[in-house]
């Protein structure tokens, strides 16, 4: 019986084998361009190397689709140039299958069937591009790939759709194992005027990131429908898959990249070049992801779109930077954006909005090759809407743009510097400052303020980074100091208000019913003091609770003055405006008193002594 069995199990291995066909690795050695005859180059026999040097011969192309069969193993594309291997599949129902596919140099570029309904490539295996390598579908002809395998792409390489007519082409990665981009260029480029946009699939693999892996999405296309008819067709690309890794995301081109998996933990950096990034879930960006805007309005031929970050759902960032002017917006669309968690200082000029609206105009076909749209704009403008920001971290967010969200800024960790130059730099809600947080600028903030115990409001400068420079910082709501909060303060001389030393204005200072603020005074390198001096720190009313503060009301005793100046005598702070003033302290009066006299006394008493006798 046991012999009986060991000759069964050795059929079976035979019959399982024999569903296997030889490995064998294939090398591309042809060169040429994309000629007449182009379509036929990969079944060129004379294009093809068993081992890399010498021409072979290669097995006939295309089975039938959903065959079993596999005509080869392994393909290696190995020139320095620029190579187009040709279609790779005459008609609908065939199609090359390999295993797998190692690019390892040169500008290599497939063409297929004008369709994308079934695959003209299907790799079974995995899929390696190296450092430096590009491999393309098109440029003259659409192609599909469905990859089975891990998908690995190295740094500084570059792959995708690269056509200029008919149907877009299709990468499809639903069958991937694994996803690692390690600093690649994934490029959409694409005629104005198409019957499909090119599209991918990324599938459900987790995508491993390092470096800075670029999604060219080149613009927002019109569709041209086979009966002639146009209709706009936005160019857009979702990624739903998990996307981890030390390396970062840049988004180039008009169109729009979409990243809706709210487990992304990437940490490099992601940049909005072009374009709209638009995010969901909460958690589409890596938490600690460094997020910059480029002060952008891409223009293509059926209009222009701002460079714009769109929250679906609130979402956490390491740290915000760019915009400007022209673009580089952020739109909240009713979300919350948290910013700071990687502890980085960043300036930040665009616009941060609770809603935007887009002008749009229909195209219609013009004459000739190409076709050119009557016009077709989608500028995102950033409008007052819901919305709101909480920083967080140790660094500091510079605001120098006009924003135009309605929900409260939360200052809870770290510092907000106000810079703006027209408009509110926190939108028109209120503005907390918490406990170990510090609150400053030189702009306007909108909104009722409100700096809690441990939180520190320091006009100009902040208390991250003191002496940053004078300035007068305005309040279009009133100003909370409650107890234990600290105002820092800093000046060169009692000049002008905003440039010799810091200073607010607003409609109410509201001071603590109960308790004391912390003033602390910081004279800067150079400083000058003299007794009498007076400094008006906030102008405008000044209430103690509820109660409004007549005009020169000793109120020293509201406030524990911290002096870093070396002052010799004391200090006074006095209502209508708050003033502080340098006062000598009582026994220097007197003692300066005393020396006078003793100064007056002395000259008379030596004229007495003189005397002729």
């Amino acid at each position: 019986m046991k012999r009986i069995l060991m000759r069964i199990a050795v059929v079976q291995v035979i019959l399982l084998s024999s569903d296997v066909a030889p490995a064998a690795d294939y090398y591309w050695t042809g060169t040429g361009g994309n000629n007449a005859d182009g379509n036929k180059e990969w079944a060129n026999p004379g294009h093809w190397s068993l081992d890399g040097y010498t021409t072979g011969t290669i097995p006939a192309v295309g089975p039938t689709l959903g065959s079993s069969a596999s005509p080869y193993d392994n393909i290696f594309l190995k020139n320095a140039g620029t190579t187009y291997l040709g279609g790779i599949a005459a008609s609908s129902g065939t199609y090359q299958r390999i295993q797998n596919l190692t690019v390892d140099g040169g500008d290599n570029r497939i063409g297929g069937r004008y369709t994308t309904d079934t695959p003209d490539l299907r790799i079974d295996g995995d899929f390696t591009v190296a450092a430096g390598a590009q491999f393309f579908t098109g440029p003259y002809s659409p192609n599909r790939i469905d990859f089975y395998g891990a998908f690995t792409v190295g740094n500084g390489s570059a792959i995708g759709i690269n056509n200029n007519t008919s149907d877009g082409g299709y990468w499809n990665l639903a069958g991937a194992t694994s996803i690692s981009l390690q600093g690649v260029t994934i490029r959409y480029m694409t005629n104005n005027w198409q019957w499909n946009v090119p599209r991918w699939n990324f599938g459900a693999a987790s995508i491993t990131l390092a470096n800075t892996n670029t999604f060219n999405l080149e613009q927002d296309v019109v569709n041209v429908a086979r009966d002639g008819v146009a209709s706009r067709g936005a160019l857009q690309q979702s990624i739903s898959n998990t996307i981890s890794g030390t390396g970062g995301i840049a988004k180039t081109g008009a169109a729009t990249l979409i990243l809706d998996n709210a487990a992304n933990s990437y940490s490099g950096a992601t940049t909005i070049s072009e374009g709209i990034l638009q995010v969901y879930g909460g958690g589409a960006i890596g938490d600690l992801s460094a997020v910059t805007l480029a002060d952008v309005q891409t223009n293509a031929n059926e209009g222009s779109v701002r460079t714009t970050l769109s929250l679906n759902d609130s979402e956490t960032i390491g740290s915000l930077a760019g915009g400007g002017a022209t673009g580089g917006n952020v739109i909240l669309n009713g979300n919350t954006l948290t910013v700071g968690g990687n502890d980085s200082s960043t300036s930040y000029g665009g616009v941060i909005a609770g809603s935007a609206t887009g002008a749009t105009q229909v195209v219609s076909l013009g004459t000739g090759s190409p076709y050119t749209p009557a016009g077709y704009i989608y500028a995102p403008e950033p409008v007052l809407g819901a919305g709101s920001l909480v920083k967080t971290g140790a660094g500091t967010l510079t605001l120098t743009g006009a924003n135009l969200y309605s929900e409260a800024t939360t200052i809870s960790a770290g510092a907000v510097l106000a810079n703006n130059t027209s408009g509110s730099a926190t939108g028109t809600s209120a503005v907390q400052v918490q406990a170990g947080a510090s609150l400053g600028g030189s702009g306007a903030i909108g909104g009722v303020t409100t700096v809690q115990a441990d939180g520190t409001l320091s006009p100009g400068g902040d208390a991250n980074t003191s002496g940053f420079g004078l300035a007068s910082l305005h309040f279009e709501g009133d100003l909370h100091l409650q107890a234990d909060a600290t105002l820092l303060w800093q000046f060169l001389n009692a000049g002008t208000p905003g440039q010799d030393y810091d200073s607010m204005t607003g409609t109410n200072l509201i001071l603590p019913e109960m308790g004391t603020v912390h003033l602390e005074i910081m004279g800067l390198d150079g400083h000058t003091l003299n007794a009498g001096d007076s400094f008006t720190l906030f102008d405008g009313d000044v209430y103690h609770d509820t109660t409004l503060l007549s005009l020169g009301t000793d109120i020293t005793d509201l406030f524990q003055i911290h002096d870093n100046t070396g002052w010799w005598g004391t200090w006074e702070v006095t209502a209508g405006s708050l003033v502080l003033t340098a006062v000598p302290e009582p026994a220097t009066w007197l003692l300066l008193v005393i020396l006078l006299t003793f100064c007056g006394l002395r000259p008379r008493r030596l004229r007495q002594a003189n005397r002729p006798h």
